[in-house]
């Protein structure tokens, strides 16, 4: 039978030797362990390090299979060994009803394999039961553990969802879906809105691009990046219509591969950006990248001026956007930037290669000494004729934090 819960008094003089942040105000502990002298030790000694704290104890596995799912516990303090249930036995019955579960041996001495070997089943740590006087420490770190695990979990579901929006948003933004054969033949085209050009969809099936209708476009170049199977992004064209119109479409694809590697042809999206190109001022279309919690410049390639900056980007450079539009596009990061001799054959290499890099990540100092980890993207986009550079820069101090906490601990736990 479970025995009642024991707490201890409130002790609102005591403060514990590491702030608790998001802790409940008081803990509540499940306690595996036959004796209440036990019970009695564990109350003092976490009252004496300051904690407040309700114990439940059990003895053996069904009273632990009972209490597990009766509310929420803060932790789960065991014997290695008793009776009615070992200490490693509960802990696959606490690990298999949660996963993250701050879950602490109490032991006499054991050797060094058997700690190894606790700690490998998932213990978060194993200390004395003897006196202890490392109860509260153990307990602190355990905590500290989970709320990082439970941060990077938070902060993978806001990426996925990212990822889930954008997608959607790609989607949304596209005006027709084709696909090519590997000979780059049309095979299919499919379209929200009404055909304007002089070639039906319809007709394009079997034809190159280069068989359709459109002016001055470099195939060349072009074709060379199809090739290539590389990856292409807002080639702009300008195709013949029916009533001599002019329109600009931007088009997008990327290669697709069958399961053993084999080209099997492009795929790809289609937009009309006529009116954008009939005198709309496209940095327009930035100004609601003003909502978005990245810092996002916009740096001609040209001239290597930073023509665009969201709000974002003037506060974690700390200066106005007047300020930012006057720098040269090595200015804005000071050390990182690099040269603009070294930043030229950069963006070249982006243009040449689709417009999209990898992730970066970088340790930046600012001038007022902060240190601050950012992850740096940059896209290459063609903007009213131009190429334009697209630096995304985010903030992610905190997971790096996070991370090398973890990296701290789990150091620690190989050497128990």
């Amino acid at each position: 039978m479970a025995k009642p819960i024991a707490a201890v008094a409130p002790a609102r003089d005591r403060t514990p030797t590491a702030q608790l942040e998001s802790w409940p105000s008081q803990l509540r502990l499940l306690l595996i362990d036959e004796s209440p002298e036990t019970e009695q030790s564990v109350l003092q000694a976490l009252q004496r390090a300051g904690f407040e704290a309700s114990v439940r104890r059990v003895a053996s596995e069904p009273e632990l299979r009972a209490a597990l799912p009766q509310q929420r516990w803060d932790a789960v303090i065991c014997a290695f060994q008793q009776p009615d249930i070992a200490g490693l036995d509960a802990l696959a019955v606490v690990r298999g009803a949660d996963p993250d579960m701050p879950f602490i041996l109490l032991s006499a001495p054991v050797s060094a394999e058997s700690a190894v070997a606790a700690i490998k089943a998932g213990a978060s740590d194993l200390i004395d039961k003897r006196t202890l006087a490392q109860l509260a420490p153990a307990l602190q770190r355990a905590l500290n553990e989970t709320q990082v695990r439970a941060a990077q979990r938070l902060w993978l579901r806001e990426l996925t969802q990212r990822e889930q929006r954008f997608r959607a948003l790609i989607a949304l933004s596209s005006d027709w879906y084709w696909e090519q054969d590997q000979n780059f033949r049309f095979t299919l085209v499919a379209s929200t809105v009404q055909d304007r050009f002089s070639e039906a969809f319809e007709d394009w099936a079997g034809k190159t691009p280069w068989e359709l209708p459109y002016r001055n476009v470099d195939w060349a170049t072009h074709l060379a990046t199809l090739n290539a199977h590389r990856p292409f992004h807002d080639l702009e064209l300008q195709p013949i219509t029916n009533d001599g119109s002019v329109v600009y479409v931007s088009v997008s694809g990327e290669p697709r591969f069958g399961n053993d590697g084999e080209f099997l042809g492009y795929r790809g999206i289609g937009k009309d950006i006529t009116q954008r190109m009939r005198g709309i001022d496209d940095l327009q279309r930035f100004q609601a990248v003003d909502a978005i919690s990245d810092a996002i410049f916009l740096i001609d390639r040209a001239s290597m001026r930073v023509i665009h900056v969201n709000d974002a980007g003037c506060r974690l450079r700390e200066l106005s956007r007047e300020q930012i539009l006057e720098l040269d596009s090595s200015e804005v990061w000071n050390e990182l930037s690099g040269s603009r001799a070294e930043l030229e054959p950069i963006y070249d290499r982006l243009i040449a290669a689709g417009g999209v890099s990898d992730p970066q990540e970088f340790l930046w100092r600012a001038e007022e000494g902060a240190r601050q980890w950012l992850e740096v993207r940059r896209h290459a986009y063609r903007l009213r004729g131009r190429w334009t550079i697209i630096v995304l820069v985010r903030d992610i101090t905190e997971r790096k934090e996070a991370e090398e906490k973890l990296r701290r601990l789990n150091r620690l736990y190989a050497m128990v």
